[in-house]
């Protein structure tokens, strides 16, 4: 009885995603962000009575939508993800990682799952902190690395309106390349 009861153990899926500048770019159709967040949609399209949540990040991360199996919800959620939404940009692992843990924190450690989907550039290098912090609280990390190895320039918007493209300090374009 102790093995059926495992197997029926719900689980509890964070989708934590990237939405730093860098995920803008259409190394991928239409771009890495949509590319993103249909993978957050398939995903959770071939899942049961699974728990779900989405944490965001970029410089800084945010729970935008508690724990629940309300999949319409999420649907909703998922539709309104954009690169605006943190004011801080980067990609900072760990900050993500420590908001998913709060988002854990009433959640048994064996069914704490994450799906990271990221280009992986984490600007902070909190790689392997935030592998740790996952570690140590029990969490499964499943990572999706999104765009391309040979990359693309990063649009940059104003008001919706493309303005052109990132440049470093020595003006060339930035390309973001995936990195996971």
């Amino acid at each position: 009885t102790e093995e059926v009861k495992t197997n029926q153990r719900l689980n509890n899926v964070i989708f934590v995603l990237d939405v730093s500048n860098s995920m803008n770019a259409e190394d991928v159709a239409p771009n890495r962000l949509e590319q993103a967040k249909n993978l957050v949609l398939n995903t959770m399209s071939q899942m049961k009575s699974d728990r779900v949540g989405l944490v965001v990040f970029a410089g800084e991360a945010a729970s935008i939508m508690p724990l629940t199996t309300d999949y319409t919800a999420v649907d909703t959620y998922v539709g309104g993800i954009d690169t605006g939404m943190m004011k801080i940009q980067g990609t900072d692992f760990l900050k993500a990682m420590q908001e998913t843990v709060k988002k854990f924190k009433n959640i048994p450690k064996g069914s704490r799952k994450v799906v990271l989907i990221s280009d992986g550039e984490d600007n902070e290098g909190n790689e392997q902190e935030a592998a740790s912090l996952a570690k140590k609280e029990g969490i499964t990390i499943v990572s999706a690395g999104i765009g391309t190895e040979e990359g693309a320039p990063v649009p940059e918007y104003v008001f919706g309106q493309l303005m052109g493209y990132k440049i470093d300090r020595d003006m060339k374009t930035v390309v973001s390349r995936r990195q996971v």
